[in-house]
């Protein structure tokens, strides 16, 4: 085989490698984040004593607040014209 196919052929498969180790790494991220996430409701639902109803109307509230839309800035619709002066001698 050409060595040049050869080397991109070896490129790709160290390519390749790495972003599977890369993922994998991500994918270990992610879970240690979820992780630390699900400890800080944990401490707040305790440090909070709030029953499981309690709870779960705190969790759905918060979803309300995070599902409302945001107001949009209102944009003039008749904006301020000025007239320019015509240069007519």
């Amino acid at each position: 085989m050409n060595k040049k196919i050869e080397r991109i052929i070896a490129d790709i498969d160290k390519t390749k490698a790495a972003i599977a180790l890369h993922q994998a790494k991500l994918r270990e991220l992610e879970q240690r984040k979820t992780a630390l996430e699900n400890a800080e409701i944990v401490a707040l639902y305790r440090k909070e004593r709030m029953t499981e109803d309690e709870f779960r109307a705190y969790i759905q509230s918060r979803r309300e607040v995070e599902a409302a839309p945001v107001p949009s800035a209102t944009i003039a619709t008749d904006p301020i014209k000025k007239e320019i002066p015509d240069d007519e001698d």
